[in-house]
């Protein structure tokens, strides 16, 4: 994805945690239990190289890019007793 970001600027993706899955840990859905939890996501920006891009899309690789890894910060929620699990 990419998204032309001023020096300083903030980007916020909604999400809903049932649209997400662990295939590494074989976790196809997530069911948390009542009680305190926190997020928090990583992303890592890498330029893509000419040969790597589609066909119709080698020009994306002229862009410059910022490259390395951040963490957002972290987002406190608590799932109640009485229903959430999803």
């Amino acid at each position: 994805m990419v998204v032309p970001l001023p020096k300083g600027a903030t980007l916020v993706l909604p999400i809903d945690l049932k649209d997400y899955w662990a295939p590494q840990e074989k976790v196809w859905s997530l069911s948390l239990t009542p009680g305190q939890y926190a997020l928090r996501a990583e992303y890592t920006g890498a330029a893509v190289p000419q040969r790597a891009a589609n066909l119709d899309m080698q020009g994306i690789a002229l862009m410059p890019y910022w490259t390395g890894t951040v963490e957002s910060n972290a987002l406190s929620f608590t799932v109640p007793e009485n229903g959430g699990g999803q």
